[in-house]
């Protein structure tokens, strides 16, 4: 037997016109909770980062001012640094005259005195007296011999010339008066 529609076309369209139609909606339905599901995962990712990118930006921020807060005191570390390096060059720079003065008063033999020092940079203006010429002829010779017994060995160069420039007799005190010139190498009194 044949199978006989009684549904009129009209129905059938109908029919299926609203199956379509429930299928369309459920189809939009369902894309519409995928949307906001994606879109709720999209703007609870898009939070979390603001979240995260406003605390980093704090964060940046507290650093920049400590850094500012401490501008000051790099200020203050620099100049010392000048200050610590302008000194240790200074001090290491500069002649100890004591090294000097102490070769000296090793080097002058006895009755010879001491008057006036001028000390210069290489240059030392004596002037003084001694019992006779003998005297400061001896400590002439004395200045000029590297190998001067009790002397600083280091020391042995320091003394480059010594000049003779006036010799007087005292007749009242009978003494001889002298002033000499000594160029002294001041690399050698540098520690």
């Amino acid at each position: 037997m044949e199978n006989i529609n009684l549904i009129p076309q009209e129905e059938i369209q109908y029919q299926a016109k609203g199956k379509a139609v429930k299928g369309t909606t459920v189809f939009f339905i369902l894309l519409t909770v995928v949307g906001l599901g994606i879109s709720g995962y999209l703007y609870y990712t898009h939070s979390e980062l603001s979240a995260k990118v406003a605390d980093i930006n704090s964060q940046i921020d507290n650093q920049r001012n400590k850094i500012k807060s401490l501008s000051s005191t790099e200020v203050i570390v620099r100049n010392l640094d000048k200050k610590y390096n302008s000194i240790s060059k200074f001090i290491a720079d500069r002649p100890h005259y004591s090294r000097l003065l102490s070769e000296l008063k090793l080097r002058q033999p006895e009755g010879v005195r001491i008057e006036a020092m001028d000390v210069k940079d290489g240059i030392i203006n004596y002037t003084g007296d001694a019992d006779n010429y003998i005297l400061i002829h001896n400590f002439i010779n004395s200045l000029l011999n590297k190998d001067f017994p009790g002397g600083d060995a280091e020391l042995k160069e320091l003394f480059t010339e010594v000049k003779l420039n006036s010799v007087t007799l005292d007749q009242n005190k009978s003494t001889v008066r002298f002033f000499i010139v000594i160029n002294y190498d001041t690399s050698k009194i540098r520690l």
